[in-house]
Parts: C-alpha cells; structure tokens; sequence
C-alpha cells in the first residue's frame, strides 16, 4: 500500500469536510509553493529527511489555518530548499498569517521577523524587535548562543562525485581524485556500490576513500542518495552483488560501522539516560545532569548527543552522522564539532552528512558533494 504525498496533503482538509474540488486546488497550490510537485506521487516511506520536511511544510499551507506554527522548518533542507521556505514565509506574512518559527538557524529570516524572542531553561530570557537581532556583536551573539547571522560559505573547496545513476553529476576532477577516491590503506574504502530500489539504481558510486584521523564531509541535495550510502555502509541498506567496503586493507565487518540517524528516537531504548551510555561519554557530550531523565523526554538535540555518546561506548572504528545538528544551538554546535574532531584524532573514520555549513566549516578536514 501506497503512502502518497498527495495523500498526506488532503488528509487534514478531509477531515474538516473541505469539498473535494477544494482539495485539490490547495494540494497544488502547496505542492507548487515549495517547489515540490515531483514528490506528489512518492510514497512518504521512500523519501529523504530533507523531503519529508518539504511535505510537512506543504501540509501547513494546505490545511489554510489563520497561525502556522513552523518548529525547525530548515533542520534537514538543503540551501536551495531552505530559500524556498523563506519565500513561502514571506508569501504567508503577506497574506496576513500568523507565524511562529521555532529556529536554531536564523540568518534566513533576517527581514522577515517582526520580533525576537530568546528562550533559556524554559523562560523567556530576552525579547527585542526583529531588526535589532541583526545589530548585535559577534560576541554578544555566541554569549547568547545564537547561530550566525549571515548565510555562511563552505571554507572547504569539495571534490565532485556523481552518485546518482545516469545523473547530470561529474566525476572527480584530476585535482579532486585523491581527496576522493584515495588509496585506502588507512581509512573506509568503498568500490563498486551500487543500490537500487523498486528495480530502479539509485546509487552508483565506483569507488570511495574516507580517510582514518579526519572528519569527512558529505553534502548535496535533498534526496541525492547521502542517507542511502550511510546505511549501505552500515549494511542496512542492501547493495548490488559486487560491492566492497575495507577499512585498513580488511574488509569491514558488521558493527564496525555505526550510524547516528535523523530520526534518533529508532535508537533509544531504555528507561532512563543512565542506562544507554556510560557516565565518561555523558559527561564528555553535557548529558550528565540528565542521567535519571527518560531518554524520550530530551530535547532534540540531547537525544542526538545521547546517540553519539552509546556510539562512542560500542568503540565503532566507522562514525556516521546524519544531520547531527538539527535542533542544536550555537553552543552545542561547537562542542559537537570539537567531539568529532576528538574522535578522528582517535583514529576513527568520521563521516559527517549535513546541510549545515557553519557545522561543517567548524569540524570538516574535506567535503565531498554528491551531485
């Protein structure tokens, strides 16, 4: 059975009994405010992090409601994706909607916020108007733990890799070719991985070298295929016949390799913090305080860290990341980025796939784009 997009868009109106002809006119036009309409047929099941955000925005739009309340809206979405959603804030603003946005990242809404409200230990700790947010020092903003107030720039130039079968992608120039495709002789190498899915190849990456002793960066568009090679890396995504993957010149055996998802609430399963890591790696990732909460109870951001830290307990050679910054401030930022830095000094092969370019500038030896 199918979970379309276009399905979860009319779902809501439906409910209200808004007439049929009514419903699709606001499912096109929500698809077509995002930019989205290639997604109407997907099933839900089938789509990115970053895609699955996209629909849920859409979904607000159809549902017509007089205050749209937007938590994290950019938290997975690509530059592009997020340019779309402040667009289609400023469209709402104009036609007189409410908005509340929830954000960690705010320099895309520089012109758009009419006032600033700064939350700390759940209070309301400083409230200003919108354009005096964009007047403060840097050094008043990381006091404040705010993330920049500028769209930041990539510091590291990435080498090109096309991963998508039959995509409009390039191969890696001759200057980029060892930064991508290394020797493997101390680090993750990958060769001749391919996926496919509904009889369709989805990914097809010939060969791939992610360096022991350095954070890796992995970027490009929403849906190009990045959550699809970390989890074949973790052998939860299932390759063609053919693939490889070696670390150090052996190959990479199961539980070598972890993942820290999107969706971290599919790996935490016990009753209290305590209980998925050690007290060192809660007190190394700022959790310690909160070894007697449930771990279902923390903020987003926590149960990320929490992951990590049951990651760094089961001594994985192999780390992956996949947008381990969504719901995270500035300061969580640094100390996120610090950590994984810590953890290739280690050794470890360090695999960060993000959207978030102030992240990557703090904790990126190399970038690699899957176009």
């Amino acid at each position: 059975m199918l979970f379309r997009s276009a399905d979860e868009l009319a779902f809501a109106p439906q409910n209200y009994r808004v007439e049929a002809g009514e419903i699709r006119r606001r499912r096109a036009g929500a698809l077509e405010e995002l930019g989205i309409g290639d997604l109407a047929d997907r099933d839900l099941r089938t789509l990115s992090g970053g895609q699955v955000q996209k629909v849920a925005c859409a979904q607000a739009l159809a549902q017509r409601t007089p205050v749209i309340l937007l938590d994290e809206p950019t938290s997975n979405l690509d530059p592009r994706a997020i340019d779309d959603v402040r667009a289609t804030i400023g469209r709402l603003k104009a036609a007189g909607r409410t908005l509340v946005v929830a954000e960690h990242r705010i320099y895309f809404l520089r012109g758009l916020v009419d006032e600033v409200v700064i939350m700390g230990r759940g209070r309301v700790v400083h409230r200003m108007a919108g354009e005096e947010l964009w007047r403060i020092g840097e050094a008043r903003r990381k006091e404040l733990g705010l993330r920049a107030l500028e769209r930041p720039r990539l510091a590291v130039r990435p080498a090109g890799l096309a991963a998508i079968a039959g995509g409009p992608g390039r191969r890696p120039a001759a200057e980029d070719a060892d930064d991508a495709v290394g020797n493997g002789a101390d680090g993750l190498l990958i060769e001749n991985l391919q996926v496919e899915r509904s009889g369709r190849l989805v990914l097809d990456i010939p060969r791939l070298f992610f360096p022991a002793g350095a954070v890796t960066g992995v970027v490009g568009a929403n849906g190009v295929g990045k959550t699809t090679l970390a989890r074949a890396v973790c052998r939860l995504q299932r390759a063609r016949r053919g693939a490889r993957m070696s670390l150090g010149g052996r190959e990479l055996r199961s539980g070598r390799a972890f993942l820290v998802m999107q969706d971290v609430h599919r790996q935490l399963f016990t009753e209290s913090v305590s209980q998925e890591a050690s007290a060192p790696q809660l007190e190394r990732l700022d959790l310690a305080a909160l070894a007697d909460r449930h771990p279902l109870s923390l903020s987003g951001g926590q149960k990320q860290r929490l992951v990590i830290a049951t990651a760094i307990d089961q001594d994985a050679r192999v780390l992956i990341l996949d947008e381990p910054t969504s719901g995270v401030d500035h300061r969580h930022l640094v100390a996120i980025a610090a950590e994984l830095r810590d953890l290739a000094r280690e050794g470890r092969v360090v695999i960060v796939i993000s959207h978030d370019v102030e992240f990557l500038n703090e904790c990126a030896d190399r970038v690699i784009d899957m176009v």
